[in-house]
């Protein structure tokens, strides 16, 4: 009924990076249906009434016309591990809300919290986020993802991170890696280290 998705965080009743957002629907809805569609605008919702104090994750599924809102009390899931997982076939460049190819490459991760997918030799992103590494000089996040995400193309335009096609085989020239999306803000105490990477 709903092919794609959206997640959204909540701060103070607002939905965050709503330009963002509200870019990408329209995006996805012109290359999924092959039309445009102006009509779901994000800042005319009527968000249901919580604490405002309250972090809240939204997940917003939607098709060509109709849309449907899930909303609950952010929980992050702490990730300290990641286990490399090479898959040269995946394809993930819409939120899609088909992921079992995703859910069946986690289920490999074994006692890590999480994969790294790596794509034709490329690192790309994890299960759920995209990644940005550190090389002692700058933050870089992969040039070709397998989803281009809200928060990443934030940090793009305001020059925090940058563009880099990064191999798999450079990756031990990396300090660590911080892991974002639309919920994980960047945050320097939420390293992941290269040697915690499998």
């Amino acid at each position: 009924m709903f092919p794609l998705f959206e997640t959204f965080k909540i701060i103070s009743g607002k939905i965050n990076n709503l330009e963002y957002h509200q870019e990408r629907i329209e995006y996805s809805i012109k290359l999924f249906y092959g039309k445009s569609n102006n009509n779901i605008v994000l800042k005319k919702l009527q968000l249901p009434l919580y604490d405002n104090s309250e972090i809240l994750r939204c997940r917003f599924n939607y098709s060509y016309e109709r849309y449907e809102l899930n909303l609950s009390p952010y929980i992050k899931r702490n990730i300290d591990s990641l286990k490399i997982i090479f898959d040269d076939q995946i394809m993930y460049c819409l939120k899609y809300s088909d992921r079992n190819r995703l859910n069946e490459l986690f289920d490999l991760r074994g006692n890590c919290d999480d994969i790294l997918i790596c794509k034709k030799g490329l690192i790309t992103d994890t299960s759920i986020a995209n990644v940005v590494l550190y090389d002692g000089v700058r933050f870089v996040t992969p040039r070709n993802p397998l989803l281009k995400g809200t928060y990443r193309k934030y940090l793009l335009d305001n020059g925090v991170i940058f563009e880099k096609e990064i191999s798999i085989d450079e990756l031990s020239k990396y300090e660590y890696l911080i892991l974002i999306n639309a919920l994980r803000e960047f945050d320097l105490n939420d390293k992941i280290y290269i040697k915690d990477i499998k």
